[in-house]
C-alpha cells in the first residue's frame, strides 16, 4: 500500500485537503496511528483554526476513544458556543488538554 499524497487518500483517490477545510477543525491522532502525518499535514498547510493533539501511547483506533472527552469538550465549545471550553480546556495558560501529548494549535 502506498503512502498518500497531500490531497490523496491511501489508495491515490482524491482527498478533501487542507485547503478545503472552512471551519475550525479538532485533530486527534496517536503517537502510533499510521493517518498522523496526514494530520499533521493538514495541520500546518491550512488556514482555518485548527488544535491538534498527538496522544502518547495511542494509536490511530484508540485516539477516538482516548480523545473522547477532548473530542466532546470541542463540540460544547464550537457547538454548544461554551467558551469556557475554549480557555479552561484548549488555548488557556494552563489548559486541560495541553498536556495530554504533543499539542499544537493555530490561527485560534
Amino acid at each position: 500500500m502506498a503512502a498518500a499524497t497531500d490531497n490523496e487518500t491511501v489508495d491515490g483517490t482524491p482527498g478533501n485537503g487542507p485547503d478545503n477545510l472552512r471551519d475550525p477543525a479538532l485533530h486527534i491522532g496517536g503517537a502510533e496511528g499510521f493517518a498522523t502525518a496526514h494530520m499533521e499535514r493538514e495541520h500546518t498547510d491550512t488556514d482555518v483554526p485548527v488544535w491538534f493533539d498527538v496522544l502518547d501511547g495511542t494509536d490511530h483506533i484508540l485516539a477516538t476513544r482516548n480523545g473522547q472527552h477532548v473530542i466532546t469538550a470541542w463540540f460544547r465549545w464550537h457547538l454548544a458556543e461554551r467558551e469556557l471550553r475554549r480557555s479552561q480546556d484548549f488555548l488557556g495558560p494552563d489548559c486541560a488538554f495541553c498536556g495530554l501529548g504533543d499539542v499544537q494549535y493555530k490561527n485560534r
